[in-house]
């Protein structure tokens, strides 16, 4: 089961709740590799068959197959330096991206938003009066804040696995938040990462979520805002240029 190369386009006898059920998991798995360093047992498993092989809809379009394949190539490269040599320079590449912001390319909300780039800023209060609103909050809030991109994607997939709470929600909260600067995100993270994994999977997760909204507005007639700003994080996935001599 795969996107449609034009979202909007969706069959009429699409299986929306199929679609829902499909995207969580495919969300939580994001979510999970976002949030924590590969470990031994996460890179043998995931260099064992084609990334695309894991998700339950593979996105179809360019960027994503072009990210897919930076990541799928990438497993060759990094084994040619054994496998601890490889987990070691995964984690120093996560660490760069999600700890030490070394790359410029903050998992957190505000740091996009905030006119000094500080954390837990006006965007994390909002996102936390989200998640209450279905009895949701951050396990430890202090260690990582409600506007961190790992529990925006867990929250998205709550939503979608849902059938009581509507798509409009999920495409509202993507709107107000996620979609505002994953594309920025991703594309800094494809620029200035060490490790072809990712440099394509920060990609691959920002055009997902463009996808995604794209299905919501086909599905539900909810229309995306208009852009006030084209120049502000958030410019359409499709914009991004993955960085060929990452596997070099």
């Amino acid at each position: 089961m795969t996107f449609k190369e034009n979202a909007l386009t969706a069959p009429s006898d699409f299986d929306l709740e199929a679609y829902r059920k499909a995207v969580a998991l495919d969300l939580r798995l994001f979510a999970f590799l976002h949030g924590q360093e590969i470990d031994k047992e996460a890179f043998l498993e995931l260099k064992a068959h084609p990334f695309g092989y894991r998700m339950a809809l593979e996105p179809a379009g360019k960027t994503a197959q072009e990210a897919l394949a930076v990541i799928d190539r990438g497993w060759a490269v990094l084994e040619e330096q054994g496998v601890q040599s490889a987990i070691d320079e995964l984690g120093a590449d996560y660490a760069s991206i999600y700890l030490t912001y070394k790359l410029r390319a903050s998992p957190s909300e505000s740091v996009w938003f905030d006119d000094d780039h500080l954390m837990r800023q006006d965007p994390m209060f909002d996102i936390r009066d989200w998640y209450e609103r279905y009895g949701l909050k951050s396990a430890d809030w202090s260690r990582r804040s409600e506007d961190h991109l790992s529990l925006q994607l867990e929250f998205i997939a709550r939503l979608m696995e849902d059938p009581a709470t509507g798509l409009e929600q999920a495409a509202q909260f993507l709107d107000e938040h996620l979609l505002r600067w994953i594309g920025e995100f991703a594309a800094r993270v494809s620029s200035r990462c060490a490790t072809p994994f990712y440099a394509g999977f920060a990609p691959l997760t920002a055009c997902y979520l463009e996808d995604m909204r794209d299905v919501i507005e086909a599905a539900t007639g909810y229309a995306r805002p208009v852009a006030e700003d084209e120049t502000e994080p958030g410019d359409k996935s499709s914009n991004l240029q993955l960085q060929p001599d990452i596997l070099s």
